[in-house]
């Protein structure tokens, strides 16, 4: 769906009604853009991005003041949001083996059930 179009406010209404987790893909690709500027990567090579994915984990925890975005054990909530991942995130998201890593643990979240994506 288009951006700022509510997708992300109806999951979590959703998830919040059904006592189900909100998985925030958002959050999981603003997160792998963090790491690789943290890292000094190169956000335009598809292939190191893809391996900087692979070797990363991310995970969303729920919390009564919201979702926690942990990278690597990190809690990376705050700093994903800034307006340096903002500006740059896309860049990541647009390459094929990030998205195929990102809907596999997507994947992988869904068939634990009680979630929303």
């Amino acid at each position: 769906g288009l951006a700022a179009a509510g997708k992300s406010t109806i999951a979590k209404i959703v998830a919040e009604k059904k006592s189900y987790v909100y998985i925030d893909t958002g959050a999981m690709y603003r997160a792998i853009t963090y790491t690789a500027l943290k890292q000094n990567a190169d956000l335009t090579d598809e292939a190191a991005l893809t391996e900087l994915l692979k070797r990363t984990e991310i995970e969303l925890v729920s919390a009564p003041e919201g979702q926690i975005v942990l990278v690597n054990g990190e809690d990376v909530t705050e700093e994903i949001r800034k307006d340096e991942v903002s500006n740059q995130v896309s860049i990541a998201a647009k390459h094929k083996g990030v998205r195929e890593e990102m809907v596999k643990r997507q994947q992988q979240l869904g068939q634990k059930g009680g979630v929303v994506i």
